[in-house]
């Protein structure tokens, strides 16, 4: 536990960066870059906008930005598939 007005102190301290990422998955995340590159403040919501979790990552990217291998595969396979049947209805009009 954090004593009357650490955080806000620490989240100044941290400043503010150039990117911003919102992810809505059992509630919201929020994920700030602070003006230290490579340093997230990341803060977990509930349906109800009221702070779950929130604290400092140090990463190149967020981990909940990164998709898994598994996904990424799934996703070229489906893109695929995709792109391949809008292809073949344009040249079938």
């Amino acid at each position: 536990p954090m004593a009357p007005g650490e955080e806000d102190r620490i989240v100044e301290f941290l400043g503010r960066g150039e990117i911003e990422a919102t992810l809505h998955a059992l509630g919201p995340s929020e994920l700030l870059e602070t003006a230290y590159p490579g340093v997230w403040l990341v803060t977990h919501f509930n349906e109800a906008d009221e702070i779950m979790a929130k604290f400092v990552e140090v990463a190149t990217v967020p981990a909940l930005l990164i998709t898994p291998e598994d996904d990424l595969h799934d996703s070229a396979q489906r893109l695929t598939g995709a792109l391949g049947r809008v292809l073949s209805h344009e040249q079938g009009n």
